[in-house]
């Protein structure tokens, strides 16, 4: 049995290596960013502690909502069922 011998396209490789191509770009891109980066990249002090501060609220709503999303779910019988049909 002989194998056929395609010819591929240009549509054909992006369709089977366009993820590929498109990592490829980001990762050199990426890099050329990071080696231009001026090398005196201090923040202020006042900049470090809003960061903080909103990093502090973010991590504190996210567990929060979780909690409370485990406290529905324990207590409220048929919870994933409605929950599941109002995101559908």
């Amino acid at each position: 049995m002989y194998w056929k011998v395609q010819k591929l396209g240009p549509e054909q490789l992006l369709r089977s290596y366009g993820i590929h191509i498109l990592l490829a770009v980001s990762v050199i891109v990426n890099g050329v960013l990071w080696l231009s980066l001026p090398k005196t990249n201090k923040m202020s002090s006042e900049t470090k502690q809003s960061i903080d501060v909103f990093v502090r609220q973010v991590t504190t709503h996210l567990l929060d909502s979780w909690r409370r999303h485990l406290v529905l779910k324990e207590t409220a019988p048929g919870y994933a069922q409605v929950c599941t049909e109002a995101h559908l």
